[in-house]
């Protein structure tokens, strides 16, 4: 009987031997697998992390449930999820939505209250999942939990208060980006790498107050270790608010959005996906693919309207039937025939991105 192959380890890396194949899982949209694979493969690669950045009420909530769900019926026992809701804010209702057995969070989810505690959890996953199981931990957001230190200070003003004493300590505003960069994000690669798992932290963006004229009028939480140790930084805003509005009630079904990989650990940075949010059903994965496949957006994410009613969209290159944009989702739809849309999608997509390799070889 053939002895099972030993799992590589991040100290057989550090030795110089052979690392073990990369693992990719779906990020439960073919548009942003392709953006965030980077032409390496194909969704999220396993034992990295990343961030993903936006205003608040733009979609990162969905958009990550999304991703359990898509990892949740291709990969079924093989993938076991943390969905860390630091904001104690979370209420999608997974059977209800996506007819799935499993609850997004239970009375077993791992939650965090401070940076520290997020580190301790995300070893305490990484040992009660199995070893051939892919992991997907998300912390929603790191804007909602903050340091033992913050929490000491806290006690110590308090115990100050009741003193009737003023509280004079100097800040420590900077507790939580320091223990991310010192200790964190150094410690918690290997871990990531080791256990299989993929680690996504979902950031907020807010006003940066003070910023001149010429500097990035937004920041996140998280300092600098976020860009540095983080595979892609996804960034998100609203393409379009009103694309699924009733006009007569003026209330949205769903709205569309963009994303931009501004920072990716591969050949292709920089790559833009659009997305189709409905509230029903979360993202529309036909939706989005038809509208890359037919051209129907701007480069800015706005939906095309005139070219996507006009009825002249065509499937089957053998018949005469045309379709409108919601008429074409239906029919792919009723027919069965996402694998089909997907791998049209991908095809068109490497076609674009041979066409961006510069032809000439390299001077060195």
């Amino acid at each position: 009987m053939a002895k099972a192959k030993k799992k590589t380890t991040v100290k057989d890396m550090e030795k110089g031997r052979p690392v073990k194949e990369a693992q990719y899982i779906t990020t439960g949209n073919t548009i942003r697998d392709l953006m965030l694979g980077g032409g390496e493969g194909m969704g999220y690669k396993v034992g990295k992390a990343y961030n993903v950045v936006a205003w608040s009420s733009v979609g990162k909530t969905f958009i990550e449930v999304q991703s359990i769900v898509g990892n949740y019926y291709a990969l079924g026992k093989k993938f076991v999820w943390n969905y860390d809701d630091g904001e104690s804010g979370f209420s999608f209702d997974s059977k209800k939505m996506f007819n799935m057995d499993t609850p997004f969070i239970d009375e077993n989810t791992l939650r965090s209250r401070t940076v520290e505690d997020l580190y301790n959890n995300i070893r305490a996953f990484g040992d009660r999942k199995k070893k051939d199981q892919i992991g997907l931990y998300i912390l929603d957001s790191l804007d909602g939990i903050t340091s033992q230190d913050m929490l000491d200070r806290g006690d110590s003003r308090y115990d100050k208060y009741k003193e009737g004493k003023d509280f004079t300590d100097g800040t420590m505003a900077m507790a939580k980006p320091k223990y991310l960069s010192g200790e964190f994000f150094p410690s918690i690669m290997a871990v990531l790498a080791q256990k299989d798992i993929v680690l996504v932290i979902i950031s907020q963006l807010r006003d940066n107050v003070g910023a001149g004229k010429y500097e990035k009028q937004s920041t996140r939480a998280g300092g600098k270790a976020l860009d540095f140790y983080c595979h892609s930084i996804e960034e998100l805003k609203f393409s379009d608010k009103t694309e699924m509005e009733d006009e007569k009630s003026g209330l949205r079904s769903g709205v569309s959005i963009h994303s931009i990989n501004s920072k990716s650990k591969t050949a292709r940075p920089m790559r833009k996906a659009n997305m189709v949010l409905d509230y029903s059903i979360g993202i529309d994965d036909i939706a989005g693919n038809i509208d890359f496949l037919y051209d129907l957006r701007t480069p800015l994410g706005k939906l095309r309207g005139t070219k996507a009613e006009a009825n002249k969209l065509v499937w089957n290159k053998d018949s005469e039937d045309k379709y409108t944009r919601n008429e074409l989702c239906d029919y792919v739809y009723d027919n069965e025939l996402e694998a089909e849309l997907q791998k049209r999608v991908v095809d068109k997509w490497e076609d674009i991105e041979k066409r961006l390799v510069n032809r000439r070889k390299p001077r060195f």
